[in-house]
């Protein structure tokens, strides 16, 4: 194997007294796609930002092409070559995807010094056809799928002829066809000569794929071994730090009595069209389909923020939609696809997103936790004056916010320094264990 490009030694870096990571390494050479795994919070997210200037270490070494370097931001990481597709590409929603595609580098200029916007249109869409995709690069970025977004950023960043890739969960948000076509570009970019890093859950991938693997846990680096010599259950097992093979157990359940019903729900655009399904109690429902096949969107129209057409019950009584606060009152509750923007307030403390789905009416509401009645599956009486103290004439107990804040850590497991702190300091899984766990503290009927 060739000379390591990029190599992280014995890195180490805390956030406000916590360790994220304690002494982590990297090492990746040219011309290779390295998968690098690890658990929510292992420090895979605070690992990338270190290498690509978001964030400096505390202490350690950053070697790059065999000299010792400091990058004290992304243009100057950019300036030598390495590139960044996060997982949650976020863009200028007023601008057009062309301009979001090539801010970073500049956009195309006349001789006269104006911003050639034929050119500007022309190279964004040449970058998409390279990756196989063809879609409106004129279009403003706000209206974007997740999927999109993603595909937009990752040939935004091959155009640039990048040495060193970081893509963070690429592939969270596409479809097969949108997949199979990254990995031929990716695995095109590897024969070139790049050096490839690829972070992701998705376990089945990284071993198709890699090369080599490295496993992160606790905010050190575990292993680092060529993929030959894993399989599925090891590296599992390298991640949680136990023996996971054979556990895998598949729990059967009797579903109830219909409690979700939709009859011939139609989107206003057109972007589905009568669908009708039951789901019952106790019963998950898998709903599958590409990226632009209506599943967000049917989503976001079972709980008021699309308008549709149909007929939708819950528990039997039937649901106008259209107004998310009915949806909530009926039961329901919504873990969009894109976190980033319908799913937390970033600059908002990770309190403040626990608890923001009980700041109203919340006595009125169907809120009730972990103390529910296992005969009733209703809120004890203590649960409930406790939700009600939240909401009294318009102000909110800083006390009662804290402690369903401090339930939704302790419930989810959630890795924070303190209920204070800004939860985009978080990792993205801990940020969606921080909704997740927002919703969970009401006790829907159903959960979307």
């Amino acid at each position: 194997m060739a000379e390591p490009l990029l190599v992280l030694q014995a890195i180490h870096k805390s956030f406000g007294g916590a360790p994220a990571l304690r002494g982590a390494n990297l090492e990746i050479c040219p011309g290779e796609i390295h998968g690098l795994v690890g658990e929510n919070g292992a420090g895979k997210s605070t690992l990338i930002n270190i290498a690509t200037g978001v964030l400096q270490p505390d202490s350690g070494a950053i070697v790059l092409a065999g000299e010792n370097c400091a990058l004290a931001s992304p243009r100057q990481a950019a300036a030598r070559g390495i590139a960044v597709v996060h997982q949650e590409a976020d863009l200028f929603p007023q601008m057009s995807l062309a301009e979001n595609m090539l801010l970073e580098r500049g956009l195309a200029r006349t001789r006269w010094g104006l911003i050639d916007w034929r050119g500007v249109r022309r190279e964004a869409a040449e970058n998409l056809a390279a990756l196989g995709e063809q879609f409106d690069v004129q279009a403003p970025a706000a209206g974007l799928s997740v999927g999109r977004r993603m595909v937009s950023g990752i040939a935004a960043a091959v155009a640039q002829q990048a040495r060193i890739l970081f893509l963070d969960e690429p592939t969270s948000s596409l479809t097969m066809r949108e997949i199979e076509s990254l990995f031929e570009r990716l695995r095109t970019l590897r024969d070139q000569g790049v050096a490839i890093i690829y972070v992701s859950h998705r376990l089945e991938e990284v071993l198709e794929l890699c090369d080599r693997v490295t496993v992160m846990r606790d905010g050190e680096t575990i292993s680092t071994r060529p993929v030959r010599e894993l399989n599925l259950d090891q590296i599992v097992s390298a991640m949680v730090g136990r023996d996971m093979s054979g556990l895998t157990v598949r729990r059967s359940a009797t579903p109830g009595a219909p409690l979700l019903c939709v009859k011939n729900a139609n989107d206003v655009t057109g972007v589905f069209l009568d669908v009708s399904l039951d789901i019952r109690a106790g019963e998950i429902m898998g709903m599958y389909g590409f990226v632009g096949a209506g599943r967000s969107e049917f989503a976001q129209s079972l709980f008021g923020l699309r308008p549709m057409s149909g007929e939708v019950s819950v528990n039997g009584v039937t649901l106008r939609t259209g107004a998310t606060r009915r949806a909530i009152r009926a039961g329901l509750a919504y873990l969009p696809e894109d976190r980033l923007v319908q799913g937390v307030f970033r600059s908002h403390s990770l309190r403040a997103n626990a608890g923001v789905a009980a700041l109203r009416s919340l006595g009125k509401q169907r809120a009730v936790a972990s103390s529910d009645s296992p005969q009733t599956g209703r809120p004890d009486g203590a649960f409930l004056a406790f939700l009600r103290r939240l909401p009294r004439f318009g102000w909110i107990s800083a006390r009662a916010e804290r402690a369903l804040a401090e339930n939704v850590v302790s419930e989810m497991r959630v890795r924070a320094v303190s209920i204070e702190q800004p939860i985009a300091t978080l990792s993205g899984g801990n940020q969606q264990k921080v909704v997740f766990g927002r919703w969970q503290a009401m006790r829907p009927r159903v959960l979307l």
